[in-house]
C-alpha cells in the first residue's frame, strides 16, 4: 500500500502558520504581562494633593516647608482656610489627606476610601506633625505631652478590599461582552440589547457577591451596580462598535487598547497621581479608568463633582459605541469562520 507524501508547499505553509501563531501568542502574552506589571514598576507619588491649615500662619509655613523638603515632589500642598474646608475637599476627592495645625493638638485627616494615595499622604503628614510636636516638646519640656490625632473622613468599608480590585470585572466583563455579541449575534439591535443585558447582569452579580455575600462593599446596590454596569457596557460597546466599523482588525485593536493600554493606566492598580504624566489623565478618559472612578465615587463619595466627569466619559463612549454598532451591519465572527452556519 503506497502512501503519497504530504505536499511540500502545503506542509511549509502549515509550518509557517504554526510558527506565526506561536510568535503572535507569545508576544501578546508578554505584552499582557507587561501591562499588568508596568504600573508597579513606574508607580511613585507625584504631586498628590494634600490640604494644610492652621491657627498660626508662621507654623503653617514652617511645616509646609518641612513637608515639601521631605516629600521631594510627591505631595502638592493646598492651603485651605479651615478644617471644614479641608473636609469638603477630601469628600470631593480634590485632596487625598489634610494636616490641621490647630490647638490643642495637630490632626491628620484621611479618606481611606481613596486607597493607596490616602495612606501615603496620611503617613507623611503624621510623620511631619509628630516631628513638629517632638521639637515643640524639646523647646518647652514643662508643657504637657500631646499626640497627633487621626480622623478618617471617608472610611473604606473593608480594610481587606479596595475598589481598584474591581479592575478584572471591568476589563474582562466589557471585553468579553463585546467579543461575544460580535461573535454570535447578527442583528444590530440584538447586539446592543444583549450587551446591555450582560452589563446589567454582571454589575448586579458582582455587587451581590462582593457587597452582600462577602461584605467587601458598602451599601448602595443601585449606585454601585449601576456604575459597574455602565462601565462594562461602555467597554463592550467600544469593542463591538470597533468590530462593526472595521471588522476583525478593529476588534483586535479594541481588545489591545482595553487590555494593554486602558488597563495599566486606569488608576485602579495604582492611583493616577502615581503614574508618569500624561498617562493618568489619558487613563481617566478611557472606559476602564472612568469606570473605576465612577464606581469608587458611587461607593463612597456620591457627590456630583466626583461622579459627573467619569459618568460623562462613560456615556460618551457608550453613545459612540452604540452608534458604531447601529451604523454598519456586519456578519458575526462565527459566520466568517464558518459561512455554512448562516445557510442552516
Amino acid at each position: 500500500m503506497s502512501h503519497e507524501p504530504e505536499s511540500t508547499p502545503l506542509a511549509a505553509n502549515n509550518w509557517r502558520k504554526a510558527i506565526g501563531m506561536a510568535v503572535v501568542g507569545a508576544v501578546f502574552v508578554g505584552l499582557l504581562a507587561l501591562a499588568f506589571l508596568w504600573p508597579g514598576k513606574v508607580a511613585e507619588p507625584r504631586n498628590v494633593p494634600m490640604a494644610i491649615t492652621g491657627d498660626d500662619p508662621r507654623q503653617v509655613a514652617a511645616v509646609s516647608q518641612q513637608i515639601e523638603d521631605k516629600a521631594e515632589g510627591a505631595v502638592k500642598l493646598v492651603e485651605v482656610a479651615s478644617r471644614d474646608q479641608a473636609v469638603a475637599k477630601l469628600e470631593s476627592r480634590e485632596v487625598f489627606g489634610a494636616l490641621i495645625l490647630s490647638a490643642p493638638a495637630p490632626e491628620v485627616l484621611t479618606a481611606s476610601a481613596n486607597g493607596l494615595a490616602s495612606r501615603m499622604v496620611a503617613e507623611l503628614a503624621g510623620g511631619v506633625a509628630q516631628a513638629a510636636m517632638a521639637a515643640a516638646a524639646q523647646a518647652a519640656p514643662e508643657a504637657p505631652p500631646v499626640t497627633v490625632e487621626t480622623t478618617d473622613v471617608v472610611p473604606a468599608h473593608s480594610t481587606k478590599f479596595d475598589v481598584g480590585q474591581l479592575i478584572m470585572p471591568l476589563v474582562f466583563g466589557g471585553a468579553i461582552g463585546g467579543v461575544l455579541v460580535s461573535a454570535a449575534i447578527a442583528g444590530r439591535g440584538q447586539r446592543l440589547a444583549a450587551l446591555a443585558l450582560l452589563a446589567v447582569l454582571v454589575g448586579c452579580l458582582v455587587y451581590l457577591i462582593l457587597g452582600l455575600w462577602f461584605d467587601l462593599l458598602p451599601g448602595g446596590f443601585l449606585p454601585i451596580a449601576g456604575a459597574l454596569a455602565l462601565a462594562i457596557f461602555a467597554t463592550g460597546a467600544f469593542v463591538a462598535g470597533s468590530y462593526a466599523l472595521i471588522g476583525v482588525p478593529g476588534l483586535a485593536g479594541a481588545i489591545v487598547i482595553t487590555l494593554l493600554v486602558s488597563n495599566p493606566i486606569s488608576g485602579m492598580a495604582v492611583p493616577t497621581s502615581f503614574l508618569p504624566p500624561p498617562w493618568g489623565a489619558i487613563g481617566q478618559a478611557l472606559t476602564i479608568g472612568a469606570g473605576g472612578s465612577l464606581v469608587r465615587g458611587a461607593a463612597y463619595f456620591r457627590t456630583g463633582q466626583v461622579c459627573l466627569t467619569p459618568l460623562l466619559v462613560l456615556l460618551a463612549w457608550s453613545v459612540l459605541g452604540a452608534a458604531a454598532i447601529m451604523l454598519k451591519r456586519r456578519q458575526p465572527l462565527a459566520a466568517l469562520a464558518s459561512p455554512s452556519l448562516m445557510r442552516h
